[in-house]
């Protein structure tokens, strides 16, 4: 068997494990982390029963303090997938953008 070499570590925004677990403590949200897996362009896939069947939401988490500029994986996908991407540093926007909470409680 021919190795390809090392695997991907990729290191986790400092937030990232929180903000996916508070996600996925929310009744009838379903979260997927796909972050160990380079190029896709986001870190977590988030359905939500409550939302119109087969609605998708494609969630890039930045750390809080000092984020990292968009990479061209993560532009890529946000020019392909439009109002189904998200970037935050928070949970808040994403619970917004699921309909769980009003936008107006993330001012």
């Amino acid at each position: 068997m021919t190795s390809t070499g090392p695997r991907y570590r990729r290191r986790k925004d400092d937030n990232h494990n929180t903000l996916a677990g508070q996600l996925a403590d929310v009744p009838g949200v379903f979260v997927q982390d796909v972050s160990r897996y380079p190029g896709l362009g986001f870190d977590l896939i988030v359905t939500c029963q409550s939302r119109r069947p087969g609605f998708i939401l494609f969630v890039e988490i930045k750390r809080e303090k000092d984020p990292a500029p968009l990479s061209a994986a993560e532009q890529r996908a946000r020019a392909h997938l439009g109002d189904n991407w998200i970037e935050v540093q928070t949970v808040e926007p994403v619970l917004a953008r699921l309909g769980l909470i009003e936008a107006e409680r993330m001012l």
